[in-house]
């Protein structure tokens, strides 16, 4: 009888003191998990800093790519051709068509009036500057430095630099493995209610001791306007006389 009075005041103890144990660890662990949790995000500062490591390599880039304008009626073919483009920081820019407009009447007077109306600065972002001249390009595009967060971009994991959820705000999409530009968005200043410029940078690929994007696609609002498609790029060559007259 006695062995069974233990045996039930044992049996009530273990309940309680498993019950305290774990009400004792949930206040424990309770206020910290969240801290822990809690991702660090970097300030805009330091993630220029990291993305221009990236290209500090690149003191000149000549580029020759293919063009391809989207036409905005269907069944109705896009307009290809392919462009030289020169790039050193951290203002210098030029482009060049270099082959025939694969559509017959149309003259490069004409596809220019086509085409996007797109601040080459954009270019800056892929070569050799600091992160003052590039916190200063995020500053002429209305970016606001203050605001970092984390997002995802078709399933990568980036820093949004400016309101990334505002479809309509300027906005840099950092990648957070390797703090590559992947998305800039921003308005042209001289066309008030235009819809947003967006810019799209895929495919890196290691080149010349650094990255630079293949694909580069430009939309305005969600339609997709031009895309550029890297055929050769050369790092680091001193640019013609001619190609330095007439640069932007």
């Amino acid at each position: 009888m006695k062995l069974l009075k233990i045996g039930k005041r044992l049996r009530a103890f273990c309940k309680w003191s498993g019950t305290a144990f774990v009400i004792v660890g949930i206040l424990w662990v309770g206020p910290q998990a969240p801290n822990r949790a809690l991702a660090y995000v970097m300030p805009s500062e330091q993630l220029l800093g990291y993305l221009a490591d990236n290209f500090k390599k690149f003191k000149t880039i000549s580029i020759l790519q293919s063009t391809r304008l989207m036409s905005s009626r269907k069944n109705e073919p896009a307009l290809a051709f392919e462009e030289k483009i020169w790039v050193q920081p951290p203002r210098f820019y030029k482009a060049q068509i270099v082959t025939e407009i694969q559509e017959e009447g149309t003259s490069l007077e004409e596809i220019q009036g086509f085409r996007l109306d797109i601040d080459p600065g954009y270019r800056q972002l892929l070569a050799a500057n600091t992160p003052q001249d590039l916190s200063g390009r995020l500053l002429a595009w209305g970016i606001d430095q203050s605001l970092v967060s984390l997002t995802r971009l078709d399933g990568t994991v980036a820093y949004a630099i400016g309101n990334y959820r505002d479809q309509a705000a300027p906005t840099l999409l950092i990648e957070k493995k390797r703090f590559l530009p992947i998305l800039l968005r921003y308005r042209v200043a001289e066309r008030p209610g235009s819809k947003p410029v967006t810019i799209r940078f895929d495919d890196f690929r290691e080149v010349s001791g650094g990255w630079y994007p293949f694909r580069i696609d430009c939309f305005q609002g969600g339609d997709l306007i031009e895309r550029y498609l890297l055929l050769e790029a050369k790092f680091n060559i001193p640019f013609p006389s001619e190609v330095l007259d007439g640069g932007k």
